[in-house]
């Protein structure tokens, strides 16, 4: 019972000091435009762009999987982005109406038109020359860094998807997709 008693007493007779602290927090950060300003091919930063996609005989698709385009400023893509923070991840999705069976082969506009070319689509090659899924996936991801301003260059060529020469044919050779930008 005395060593229970003493080592209560030795216990109450220590103190836990502690100094009162007093400190600064400092919060550092930036506020920015909720989407940066996007240019596509200079088009004064309308959401419409254009491409010019060039004249090619149909000789110059002798089979399936010829593409034609993509040279000499024929089918050139620049999406400028302005005005973005310094650092983030540069996201584009392209979504379009495709020829069956592909991810990545955009149908021509007004297909079965007498005036529309057929056995053609249109292909988008990113800067690696590699083809990019236009089925509303993320098509391009890049990460930005150390500046504000970026451009991301790629391209479109005319590609010849079917290997039934009784369906290549010239004519009007149009096609839309819809995209989207996000940056963050």
């Amino acid at each position: 019972m005395k060593k229970i008693i003493l080592a209560l007493c030795a216990l109450s007779t220590t103190h836990v000091f502690a100094e009162k602290q007093d400190g600064i927090l400092t919060f550092n950060g930036s506020i920015y435009n909720a989407t940066c300003a996007i240019d596509i091919n200079n088009n004064g930063g309308s959401t419409q762009g254009s491409v010019d996609m060039g004249r090619h005989p149909t000789s110059a698709f002798p089979e399936e999987g010829s593409e034609a385009g993509g040279t000499g400023g024929n089918g050139d893509i620049k999406i400028k982005l302005a005005d973005c923070p310094t650092n983030g991840t540069l996201e584009v999705r392209f979504d379009g109406n495709l020829v069956s069976g592909t991810r990545d082969v955009l149908r021509l506009d007004n297909p079965g038109s007498a005036s529309t070319a057929g056995g053609i689509g249109i292909i988008l090659l990113d800067e690696d020359d590699d083809r990019i899924d236009l089925d509303g996936s993320i098509a391009i991801k890049k990460r930005v860094t150390d500046s504000k301003n970026y451009t991301y260059e790629m391209k479109a060529k005319y590609y010849r998807y079917t290997d039934d020469d009784r369906e290549l044919k010239a004519g009007d050779a149009n096609s839309t997709v819809n995209f989207s930008i996000e940056y963050n």
